[in-house]
C-alpha cells in the first residue's frame, strides 16, 4: 500500500492536507449480497483488486510537542479488477465516497522529522454500471466495505 499526504498547519496541532492512498489485494474473494460467492469458490484467480482514495484529511495533535495524533478524511474512492496474466482491467471500475478515521503516534528523530505508526479504518461505498452489448442489459456493481490498515509514517514538519 502507498499513502502520500501533503499539507500544513492551520494552527499549532491542527493539520489540513490532501491525501492519496492506494493498495491492492491479490486473488480477492467476492461475495454477492445474498451471501453466495461469485464464480464458484468466489476467488478471482489470477486477478488483483486495486483500490485508491483521494481525500481531504484533518489531523489533530493534542500536544504538538508529543507524538499522539488522530483525525479523519473524506473524499473519493475507486477500484478496478486487473487480470495479472494479461494486465487487462475490467470494464466495471466503480467509484464513490470514502471516509476514514485514524490514530497514531510519532517519535521525533531530528529537528524536522518524525517516524511513527498509524492505524486507520476506511469505509468505501463504490458503484458503476456498464451495458452488456451482447444482451442489451445493464450490469451494476456496488462495493461497500471497511478496510483496516496499520502503516508506518515518515513526517517532515
Amino acid at each position: 500500500a502507498v499513502d502520500i499526504t501533503v499539507g500544513g498547519a492551520l494552527m499549532p496541532g491542527l493539520i489540513l492536507a490532501g491525501s492519496l492512498n492506494g493498495g491492492f489485494f491479490s486473488e480477492p474473494k467476492l461475495t454477492a449480497k445474498s451471501g453466495s460467492t461469485i464464480d464458484g469458490d468466489g476467488i478471482l484467480h489470477n486477478q488483483t483488486l486495486n483500490l485508491f482514495v483521494l481525500s481531504i484529511l484533518a489531523d489533530f495533535y493534542p500536544h504538538p510537542e508529543r507524538g499522539l495524533h488522530f483525525g479523519g478524511a473524506f473524499g473519493f474512492g475507486g477500484s478496478e479488477i486487473q487480470d495479472t496474466k494479461t494486465n487487462r482491467t475490467s470494464a466495471l471500475q466503480p467509484g464513490g465516497v470514502a471516509a476514514s478515521l485514524h490514530a497514531g503516534y510519532e517519535w521525533w528523530v531530528a529537528d524536522d522529522w518524525s517516524i511513527g505508526v498509524m492505524a486507520r479504518l476506511t469505509y468505501m461505498h463504490l458503484s458503476d454500471s456498464v451495458v452488456d452489448s451482447a444482451f442489451g442489459t445493464t450490469v451494476k456493481l456496488t462495493q461497500s466495505g471497511v478496510l483496516p490498515t496499520v502503516t508506518a509514517s515518515f513526517t517532515f514538519n
